[in-house]
C-alpha cells in the first residue's frame, strides 16, 4: 500500500492564531511535557524517543504487527490485519505514564483502507466488568462509521466513565492523518476534545469529571490488552503522550502557504493583497 499525506488545504475564512501548531513536525522527545514518545524509527523501532524508558515490549505475546513500514516521518508501526485482530504495540510498566488533571495523546494514522472497520487505535483502559465497571484511564476508536469514540475514566472520588463520539469522518487508504484526544481540568471541570488535522471535532465539558484516573492498564497502541476486540488496522507514526493539553490548530494563513504548491501559494498571496 503506497502511503500518502492528505493535501493541506488551509486557505479557509476560519483559519485565525493557533495556539499549538507544532503537531505538523517530527517530533524529537525534547518537547515541554512529553511522557511517552514512539517515533517507530530504524534502527531502534521500540525505542521511547522521550528519554523515559518506556520502550514497546519485545515479547512477542504483548507485541505483534510490523515495524519499519514506510512513515510520515521515518518509519512506522504496521497494524496489519493479516495479524489477527489483536495486533498492538504494548509498554510493559506503564501504567503510571499518565497526567490525571491535563493529557493530549497524538499520532498520524494512515489506515488500511477508505472505511476502515470498528477498532481500537489506542487503549489504556481495558474493559469494563460487573467487578471493574469504571476501570479508569483512556482509550481510543475508530468506528465502522468512520467516527472517532473517546472513552475517558476516573476512579475516584467517584467512579465513573464518559465517552465523547465525533460525527463521521472521511478517511482514505494510506493517506496520513494527525489524530489527538485532550482532557484538562479547570476549575473542577473537565473538558474533553477531539482534534484530527489540527481541527477540532468534537468536545464536552464534564461537572461530575474534575479530573481521570490512570487505571492500572498499560498504553496499547492498537487493539486493547484483551480478546474479542480488534485493532484499528493500518500505519502509526509518532505516537506522543504529553502532560499538557494542547489546544491544536492550523497555521497563519502566511505559514500555510509554504505548505501548497508554488502555483497554489501565487494565487493565494495575489488573492491575499486584494483585499
Amino acid at each position: 500500500m503506497i502511503l500518502r499525506t492528505l493535501p493541506l488545504l488551509l486557505l479557509s475564512a476560519t483559519l485565525h492564531a493557533a495556539p499549538y501548531t507544532a503537531w505538523m513536525n517530527d517530533y524529537t522527545g525534547a518537547e515541554a511535557g512529553t511522557l511517552l514518545l514512539w517515533k517507530f524509527d530504524e534502527p531502534t523501532p521500540r525505542a521511547d524517543s522521550s528519554g523515559n524508558g518506556w520502550s514497546i515490549s519485545s515479547n512477542a505475546n504483548l507485541t505483534t504487527g510490523v515495524f519499519g513500514t514506510p512513515g510520515k516521518f521515518g518509519q512506522s508501526y504496521y497494524a496489519d490485519p493479516a495479524v489477527g485482530s489483536e495486533v498492538r504495540a504494548t509498554a510493559v510498566g506503564s501504567a503510571g505514564v499518565f497526567n490525571t488533571t491535563s493529557l493530549s495523546v497524538e499520532f498520524w494514522f494512515a489506515p488500511e483502507s477508505d472505511t476502515p472497520p470498528t477498532g481500537f487505535l489506542f487503549d489504556k483502559m481495558y474493559r469494563a466488568t460487573p467487578s471493574r465497571p469504571n476501570p479508569g484511564g483512556i482509550a481510543l476508536e475508530i468506528l465502522s462509521t468512520g467516527a472517532l469514540r473517546l472513552r475517558l475514566g476516573a476512579t475516584a472520588p467517584v467512579a465513573i466513565t464518559k465517552t465523547l463520539e465525533t460525527a463521521a469522518q472521511t478517511w482514505a487508504a494510506g493517506v496520513w492523518q494527525h489524530v489527538a484526544v485532550t482532557y484538562e481540568s479547570v476549575d473542577d471541570i473537565g473538558y474533553a476534545r477531539i482534534y484530527l488535522n489540527g481541527v477540532e471535532i468534537a468536545s464536552e465539558s464534564y461537572t461530575d469529571l474534575a479530573s481521570i484516573s490512570a487505571g492500572d492498564r498499560i498504553w496499547n497502541v492498537g487493539n486493547r490488552s484483551a480478546s474479542g476486540y480488534s485493532a484499528g488496522f493500518g500505519h502509526y507514526d509518532n505516537f506522543r503522550v504529553s502532560s499538557i493539553a494542547y489546544q491544536y490548530a492550523v497555521p497563519e494563513p502566511s505559514a500555510a502557504l509554504l505548505l501548497l504548491p508554488a502555483g497554489a501559494a501565487a494565487v493565494a498571496f495575489k488573492r491575499a493583497r486584494k483585499k
